[in-house]
């Protein structure tokens, strides 16, 4: 489920967070929401930064199963799919 409208983020979860849930043959499912550090540092950071098919997500391109958590900060930074990179979260 995807929000239509931006919405602010509490204070005690500043970071935006897209995830991307992928099965083989199917249209992904993208949420986004608001996380607080660890869970960026570990979900984003630790588990899909250094996967090319997640920071380089094309679903024409990737068919298989994916699982990609994408965290950044700033005002809209997650409005597109991928953000831009200079906002991705780096610990």
């Amino acid at each position: 489920m995807v929000p239509e409208h931006p919405h602010l983020c509490a204070e005690d979860k500043p970071f935006c967070m897209n995830d991307i849930y992928q099965e083989a043959g199917q249209p992904p499912a993208v949420f986004k929401r608001c996380v607080d550090e660890v869970t960026c540092n570990n979900e984003w950071y630790h588990e899909s930064s250094d996967m090319a098919q997640c920071f380089q997500y094309d679903p024409s391109v990737y068919t298989d199963d994916l699982v990609c958590h994408l965290c950044c900060h700033g005002d809209g930074c997650n409005g597109q799919l991928l953000p831009a990179k200079e906002h991705l979260y780096k610990p």
